[in-house]
């Protein structure tokens, strides 16, 4: 695979340009690339923030460099927002190259245009009747679909038997799509679930780019849940007297119920110091993003979130946001409750602290739904960025400072 390398590092600099991205690709990107142009399954885990969607964007493009000019990629997304937020930013760096497939007339209009990447929900891909599956039995897909890519690959397992069971359908079909190598994305996933997405979607000797690291950026910290509200009565001076200085903040809850009604306290209490100029929602310093937000409200927020220097400064969310959003300039994350799973806390505090700067990610201690790894993380007396890492099994990144690793190391390092 070396010159096939060497080679497919040539060809992703191109396609950064293309595509027009900062930077150099890194190797993990590089590989991928390579795995898809030599037709290799490949499971991808890196961290939130490294750019896992190049690895997928670059496919038809590569393949162009290589003189194969109509390849398409198939990619299954598990979230509405995700997927319209990559479709605009791929179609802003190159006019068309993107669609969200919602019907059997987009199938076709990916056979006659320029359109190179195609996303699906699962649920769009299986639904019976009228799921879009069999339209890919057309002739052009069976000789230019290259790759089929299943995105935040971990909700397979861990909402395919019961929340999303259209995921779990989606990866059935695959055997009866056009012949495509397979490769899967996460930012998070132990050994077992990479076993368990390897398995269930019947990757053949896939190469595995797992690169998995507990942010050095981030500093943990765990409170008693009864303190939750007297941290919500902080944030609302705090919005009062700093308003659009406000540090970005997105704050996780455990039910939409209770995200509804902390969100509605928390606008009553600031008043007219939550708003700029402007009308409507568009004009407040505080937001809430759910599954059943309207999608209007969703646009918005997905707009001023990756905007480092929009107004946007306090965001009140489900675990929705948790997937794919490319979100600027948080830097501080706060958990109402503990979520489920290690994996799921690592990937909602990924999303603070992309550029490097100095974040917080504060965990209330309500853990009535956690797994048992989670609640050991909240009963810990050790080190928190250790516990999260043997957890992952990943390999130890300390922090520069032991006060910015977590309140336990900053504790022994003050006493």
């Amino acid at each position: 695979m070396e010159s096939a390398f060497h080679q497919a590092a040539i060809i992703a600099r191109s396609c950064f340009s293309k595509l027009r991205l900062r930077g150099e690709p890194k190797n993990e990107q590089i590989l991928a690339l390579t795995a898809a142009l030599i037709h290799r399954d490949v499971f991808v885990c890196l961290p939130t923030g490294f750019g896992k969607s190049f690895c997928f964007q670059a496919i038809p493009l590569a393949f162009e460099e290589i003189s194969i000019p109509k390849a398409v990629v198939l990619v299954i997304s598990p979230l509405l927002a995700l997927i319209d937020d990559q479709v605009a930013q791929l179609n802003s760096a190159i006019a068309g190259f993107a669609i969200h497939l919602r019907s059997q007339a987009d199938l076709a209009d990916v056979q006659k245009g320029a359109i190179r990447v195609m996303f699906v929900t699962p649920e769009t891909l299986t639904k019976h009747p009228g799921g879009l599956a069999p339209g890919f039995a057309d002739a052009f897909f069976h000789a230019n679909l290259r790759t089929i890519v299943l995105d935040e690959a971990h909700c397979l397992v861990l909402w395919g038997d019961t929340f999303r069971p259209a995921y779990n359908d989606a990866v059935s079909l695959l055997p009866t799509l056009p012949p495509a190598s397979i490769m899967a994305l996460t930012a998070t996933a132990t050994q077992s679930l990479v076993q368990q997405v390897i398995k269930r979607t019947g990757m053949n000797n896939a190469v595995q780019i797992v690169r998995g690291e507990i942010k050095t950026n981030i500093f943990l910290e765990v409170r008693p849940h009864s303190t939750f509200n007297k941290f919500l009565q902080g944030l609302v001076e705090e919005v009062k007297a700093k308003t659009t200085s406000t540090p970005r903040t997105v704050i996780f809850f455990s039910s939409l119920d209770t995200l509804s009604t902390a969100y509605s306290d928390f606008v009553d209490l600031i008043g007219d110091h939550g708003r700029v100029p402007g009308t409507g929602f568009r004009s407040s310093l505080v937001a809430m993003f759910h599954g059943e937000s309207r999608a209007d409200l969703k646009e918005w927020v997905l707009e001023m979130i990756a905007d480092p220097a929009s107004h946007l400064r306090v965001l009140f969310v489900s675990s929705a946001f948790g997937l794919g959003i490319d979100g600027k300039g948080i830097t501080r994350i706060v958990h109402e409750a503990s979520p489920s799973e290690v994996d799921d806390y690592i990937q909602e505090i990924g999303r603070a602290g992309r550029a490097g700067e100095v974040c917080m990610a504060i965990l209330f201690a309500k853990a009535r739904f956690a797994k048992e790894a989670m609640k050991e993380y909240i009963r810990t007396d050790d080190c928190r960025r250790e516990f999260l890492t043997k957890a992952m099994g990943y390999n130890l990144c300390p922090a520069e400072s032991m006060l910015l690793c977590c309140d336990n190391c900053k504790k022994r390092h003050t006493v």
